[in-house]
């Protein structure tokens, strides 16, 4: 018989004979009032607080408290029973406890059904993944023959899931399994997808047969299988069959076990509640904890910022997420530079410089890095970035700089409450700024040609107006610092950035 056969023997065992309960009869020959001690058991765990260390200690209580053995045996038998059949998870790890502690390595006696090799059976399944125990170690073969460790997977949750080519539940659940994915990949999620079979054509059907819920899924997924049959998996796992679901936090912690796609749900939904409360908090946080220093001066970035990262960069990294986030966003939308190149030095060494500490790849390699480059390429003494711009013809048209003591830029929108008085005043010192050297250019944010047409015919200006052109408005906002509206840039003769965000009051004090 090989070891995948007597695996199978000993599941179907343990399916058929578990829970192992005590029968009464026995019980009631040893002179013991099974409805009142039940009664009297039921009431006492009724009122513990529902926590591991909490029921752990009741029941000790319980036990020690019995009046002889036999009674003894009988409370830790019904105690086991009644969290190793329950529907809560994490009430396993108590069955576990009393299993180990009082009949495989303890005093009391067990009758229950099965014996003692059922009983064992259990906890061997069942006391190597435990809610919030490290998740036990897995290097499977994916079906190009990489061995893919779970352990180094770096996702903030990572969902296991045991299933079988043939299991018609895992089949009928899956599309709602990917749905639940999809809707909260937002969170950082990876699967490692255990095929528990050998027939990777089997591996191979399954896959192509759920290719677009996969793909509209979004997570990343590493398929593999135990090629060797060495890796333990149904015992380290409590795999009796499948679909078998466990969730696993950052660290590889097993947040959630024996899952099915609305238990999933459920615990992704509550740790995406807590997540969007942590980045609230960080965000009412951030400003009254930044006024208190003097960020003009740079070595007061680091007096604002090290303390803070050494502090909760070990104590909670979902907070050192939320708020080093929202520091970077508050720095970086701020209208005085010294607090923009405050928001460069924070994410060069507190995000892109520490990737390992963040879970959204995406948000340090993509949001944060080009926001960075926007605010470096946009700060005063930069060359002002080109970019292809369109008149409202629809002819190219090309910024020049050179001819002109000063260029003054505009971008507005006529959606823009306030770009319409600027729009007013700007006209009634054209001609003041014009006898100075200064050129002035409009620049609409949108990219629709008609749009803009219209716009100048209602409110025709002595000024040249361009657009990105259609579909590049997105590239505008990537090149140009221009979260809000009207936002204007001072340029001079050789396209150096003088001054950003500045007031037609402001800029005749800059050129005269």
């Amino acid at each position: 018989m090989n070891n995948k056969s007597s695996i199978k023997i000993l599941l179907a065992l343990l399916i058929v004979f578990l829970p192992l309960v005590s029968k009464s009869q026995q019980w009631q020959q040893n002179n013991i009032d099974i409805e009142q001690m039940t009664k009297q058991i039921d009431n006492y765990i009724g009122n513990t607080p529902h926590i591991n260390d909490s029921l752990v200690a009741a029941c000790d209580k319980l036990i020690s408290n019995a009046q002889n053995q036999k009674a003894a045996s009988f409370v830790a038998g019904y105690l086991f029973n009644k969290f190793s059949t329950s529907s809560i998870m994490g009430d396993e790890s108590v069955a576990v406890y009393i299993s180990r502690k009082y009949f495989l390595d303890g005093p009391l006696e067990w009758s229950g059904d099965g014996g003692i090799a059922l009983l064992r059976l259990y906890t061997e399944f069942n006391e190597n993944s435990l809610i919030g125990m490290d998740a036990p170690e897995l290097a499977l073969s994916s079906i190009g023959g990489n061995s893919v460790n779970i352990h180094e997977l770096s996702s903030r949750f990572t969902i296991l899931y045991f299933f079988d080519s043939s299991c018609k539940t895992c089949k009928d659940s899956f599309p709602e399994l990917a749905g639940i994915i999809e809707r909260f990949n937002h969170l950082s999620i990876s699967v490692y997808a255990v095929y528990t079979q050998s027939d990777t054509n089997q591996l191979e059907v399954f896959r192509q047969t759920f290719k677009q819920e996969i793909e509209n899924s979004k997570a990343e997924w590493f398929w593999v299988y135990d090629q060797d049959g060495q890796s333990n998996f149904h015992k380290l796992y409590n795999v009796l069959s499948t679909p078998q679901m466990f969730l696993l936090d950052r660290e590889k912690r097993i947040i959630g076990r024996n899952l099915n796609p609305n238990s999933l749900e459920s615990i992704l939904g509550s740790r995406e509640k807590m997540i969007s409360e942590l980045h609230s908090t960080a965000q009412s946080f951030v400003p009254q904890y930044l006024s208190l220093f003097d960020l003009e001066k740079e070595p007061e970035w680091d007096a604002a910022l090290e303390p803070l990262f050494q502090k909760v960069s070990k104590d909670n990294l979902e907070m050192f997420n939320a708020l080093f986030y929202h520091l970077f966003l508050f720095l970086s939308n701020s209208d005085q530079q010294y607090e923009k190149d405050c928001a460069v030095y924070l994410a060069q060494k507190y995000i892109c410089g520490k990737p390992d500490l963040w879970y959204d790849n995406y948000l340090v390699n993509q949001i944060v890095s080009l926001e960075v480059n926007k605010i470096k390429q946009n700060a005063p003494g930069s060359l002002f970035p080109d970019f292809t711009f369109y008149s409202k013809r629809g002819k190219h048209k090309k910024i020049k700089f050179k001819n002109n003591n000063y260029t003054y830029i505009y971008f507005f929108n006529p959606d823009c409450a306030i770009c319409k008085p600027f729009t007013y005043e700007l006209k009634k010192v054209h001609r003041q700024l014009k006898k100075k050297g200064v050129k002035v250019i409009g620049i609409f944010t949108g990219d629709n040609q008609e749009i803009l047409q219209n716009y100048l015919k209602q409110q025709p200006v002595p000024w040249l107006v361009v657009y990105p052109g259609k579909g590049n408005q997105h590239d505008l906002f990537n090149t140009y610092e221009i979260k809000y509206l009207p936002q204007t840039y001072l340029i001079d003769s050789g396209k150096k950035i003088i001054v950003k965000a500045a007031n037609t009051i402001k800029i005749k004090e800059y050129i005269k």
